[in-house]
């Protein structure tokens, strides 16, 4: 058996090499020799069985398939991963795979988490159809569990270290906490999301704690999939516990039980007459050893079964994937952050995650079959840019991605105008809003920015508390300035060394200090922790300083002041206000709600934006500014212009200074010198200039 894919992720992790997993399980069949080596029988084809693991097969591309395959050989989808999480893409994988290893209970091989059995020992689930005893044919429960539960006191604990899970869990589980507040009930949270701690290591004395000390269990799954069910649930059943699926009421029905101590009892007679149990508990529900004995049968290896529509049965229940092409290099912001696959989008737990991103113009036979083609915004306006598509069809979408200034990459001419659907920029009036700061209340609530906002005043704001009186009692520095780029066209450096000048002037000490290459003290992108730590500490103020001029254009360069106790310094065209006033302000990936990936993907999702066969018909004057367009229209007459002052040089300046008429010569050269800062001002935005 050869494990096409990494061999490091589960459930491959566990199968080592060779036969050794299946003696080490005293599998009952263990003539499967596993390994990741492709070259080892010399041919791929010699391999009777290959194992993929199916979120690797979902955000790969077609071309790292095996490119032969024997009639006689399986491919095998195995994934413990939820549906949910990682659909399977359209159309390319139906017919492929022989044979399915997943936690899906309709799966040749079930590899899921929990083994139900009745009291003789016979394994009796979990199935597609259950035929449980109802609770008045079970016996009353011993004294043994009553002894085990006798002494519980707290209502409900919660072993969590996704703290950002796309199923909306938080939210509930927040709810409820809410609701358990009114009736003086306390819910404890282990892990990464709590304040309790119970590290991997220690798992089994935490359980414990669970069966001593706990009423009820949240058994929330990190994502919504018929049949995703795993450890969580084990985790409440074997230690005596009851858990917690649906929060209907539930803070109220909580309270009730226990205060009904036979009533809270009755929820353990299935001890009597079933036993849960991991799968690996035995070697006759061991995944592992299924698949060894699944491969050895003869109907396996002579049958032809394909599995026709993977698509479908792996995710009958999920919206089917939106497939975007990144057109231009990927390599560039926002884009180069869209990974591949729907990989973005399930790392960020995303409300809505199937959007499949791709650079392989080839991915389908035609072009037009994307329902979305990204552009990047300074390469689109590039002259030497890629081609633009040959062929569109009707109901696909172009989208128009930037967070560059639009000062810098200005959109000169109308052959945009009528071709993108979407715009996915800085500027707040744009379809997706991707910038840099995301403004919330106190309780939560995204507020901005927005074109109009609608601040609270000073007056009606509460004083600062001791902890930011703390923060700001240590500072002693007057202002820093953090810059990389140190010839910005917005002329940030010289308005920089003014100030400078006129402290020195003043003799009282104070300074701007300058950090970063533009600066004399090093301040590293690695240290940048660090460096806006000191300015936490040491600064009364921080120069937010852009490097262009264009509305909307507000940066991190705000961001670092806000959320380090320092006032920013703010100087450019934006109207700040749209931005600034003394709320807390929060990065803008801290939450899937506000993610400008996952609103993308939102975005390809809402039907109204998409089915809308409206296009953005003035794209230039909605997405740029007028100044650098004016400077090309300038230098679209330039020719004429310097064949006009070459004759005026060569041959005026002659006859000027021989008839010293040194006011019309100097009237004449200032005339250039301005045409020409001009030219250099445009030549500062990056633009190619071709002259003749």
């Amino acid at each position: 058996m050869l494990q096409w894919t990494s061999p490091h992720t589960e459930p491959f992790v566990f199968m080592n090499s060779g036969v050794e997993t299946f003696v080490k399980r005293k599998c009952p069949v263990m003539n499967c020799y596993v390994t990741s080596n492709r070259n080892l029988l010399g041919d791929v084809t010699n391999f009777d069985v290959l194992l993929f693991h199916g979120k690797e097969v979902v955000e790969n591309k077609p071309r790292y398939l095996p490119k032969r395959r024997t009639h006689s050989q399986k491919y095998v989808f195995s994934s413990m991963e939820s549906s949910g999480n990682y659909p399977v893409p359209k159309i390319q994988y139906n017919n492929y795979f022989n044979m399915t290893w997943t936690y899906k209970l309709d799966s040749d091989i079930y590899f899921g988490y929990i083994v139900i059995k009745n009291r003789n020992g016979d394994i009796i689930g979990p199935h597609m159809v259950m035929h449980w005893m109802n609770n008045e044919e079970m016996l009353p429960i011993n004294d043994t569990i009553k002894t085990k539960i006798a002494n519980k006191s707290v209502a409900a604990a919660w072993f969590v270290s996704n703290c950002r899970s796309s199923n909306k869990r938080n939210e509930v589980f927040n709810s409820i906490k809410q609701e358990m507040i009114k009736y003086g009930m306390i819910v404890h949270v282990y892990g990464d999301c709590g304040d309790m701690s119970c590290p991997r290591s220690s798992m089994n004395d935490c359980l414990k704690l669970i069966e001593t000390n706990y009423y009820f269990y949240f058994a929330f799954e990190n994502s919504i999939a018929e049949d995703y069910v795993t450890e969580k649930l084990l985790h409440a059943l074997k230690h005596y516990a009851i858990p917690v699926l649906d929060p209907t009421e539930l803070a109220r029905q909580m309270f009730e039980i226990i205060n009904e101590p036979d009533r809270y009892n009755d929820f353990f007679k299935w001890h009597n007459h079933y036993s849960y149990h991991d799968l690996e508990e035995s070697s006759d529900t061991d995944p592992y050893c299924k698949l060894c004995d699944y491969v050895n049968r003869v109907e396996f290896v002579v049958e032809s079964k394909v599995i026709s529509d993977l698509e479908y049965w792996w995710n009958p229940h999920v919206d089917p994937l939106k497939y975007i092409l990144i057109w231009t290099w990927p390599n560039h912001d926002p884009l180069m952050y869209l990974g591949k696959g729907q990989e973005t989008f399930v790392k960020k737990n995303c409300k809505v995650k199937n959007c499949f991103i791709t650079t392989n113009k080839s991915y389908f036979k035609d072009i037009t079959e994307f329902d979305v083609i990204l552009f990047n915004g300074p390469e689109v306006v590039d002259k030497r840019s890629p081609k633009l598509p040959l062929k569109r069809s009707p109901d696909q979408n172009y989208v128009f991605a930037s967070i560059e200034s639009s000062d810098y990459y200005p959109i000169c001419d109308n052959k945009f105008d009528g071709y993108f659907n979407v715009s996915w920029t800085y500027k707040l009036n744009s379809d997706i809003f991707y910038g840099y700061i995301i403004i919330r209340n106190k309780d939560g609530d995204v507020i901005g920015p927005k074109k109009e906002m609608h601040w609270m005043s000073i007056d009606e704001m509460q004083p600062i508390n001791d902890t930011i009186k703390e923060k700001l009692s240590s500072k002693k520095k007057l202002a820093a300035w953090l810059v990389s780029n140190c010839n910005a066209p917005s002329g940030r450096d010289g308005f920089v060394k003014r100030v400078q000048n006129k402290l020195k002037k003043m003799g009282n000490g104070m300074t701007v200090d300058v950090y970063g290459d533009c600066g004399t003290t090093p301040c590293r992108r690695a240290d940048m922790p660090k460096c806006l730590e000191m300015i936490e500490k040491q600064y009364y103020f921080y120069f937010s300083f852009e490097n262009s001029f264009t509305e909307d254009y507000v940066t991190e360069k705000v961001l670092h002041p806000l959320q380090h106790y320092a006032v920013p310094v703010v100087f450019g065209t934006a109207n700040y206000t749209r931005w600034m006033n003394h709320y807390t302000f929060h990065y803008v990936e801290e939450a899937p709600e506000t993610d400008f990936h996952c609103k993308f993907c939102e975005a390809m999702n809402n039907n109204s934006l998409m089915k809308n066969t409206t296009v953005i018909q003035n794209f230039k004057e909605d997405l740029v500014e007028n100044l650098e367009c004016y400077l090309e229209d300038l230098v679209d007459s330039f020719e004429n212009f310097v064949k006009k002052s070459l004759i005026l040089i060569s041959v005026g300046v002659g006859s000027m200074l021989v008839e010293h008429d040194s006011v019309q010569f100097f009237s004449m050269l200032n005339y250039m010198v301005t045409m020409l800062s001009q030219l250099l001002l445009y030549c500062w935005t990056g633009h190619e200039l071709t002259i003749r």
